[in-house]
């Protein structure tokens, strides 16, 4: 399928459109994914989720400015940066908090 052909079919939401953009992108995109994390779960969970990403957001591509596989590239690298990003912030919390107990085990003795 042409890619002007596809872009103007996701963007009225074809479901078959969507169906044939996974089969073309989802191996790739799952690759890029499992090399940032290493962690193959979560690249598959990711995956999921750039690809509602993808069906919420394709009114915003522009053929002017990239071709699509580059847009769906800076979309799954900035949604890994986004995880990975909170990831850490949910772990600084965590040991923050367990920080946080103990100190306060040692207060109580």
């Amino acid at each position: 399928m042409e890619t002007e052909v596809l872009v103007c079919k996701l963007q009225t939401k074809d479901l078959k459109a969507f169906e044939y953009l996974y089969d073309q992108f989802s191996l790739p995109i799952h690759k890029i994914i499992k090399t940032a994390t290493k962690d193959n779960d979560l690249a598959g969970n990711m995956l999921h989720d750039v690809f509602i990403k993808i069906y919420l957001n394709i009114d915003e591509f522009k053929f002017s400015k990239h071709s699509l596989l580059i847009w769906i590239i800076q979309l799954t690298i900035n949604h890994i940066k986004d995880t990975l990003q909170l990831s850490k912030v949910k772990c600084l919390e965590m040991y923050r908090i367990q920080e946080y107990k103990l100190s306060l085990q040692f207060v109580g003795d």
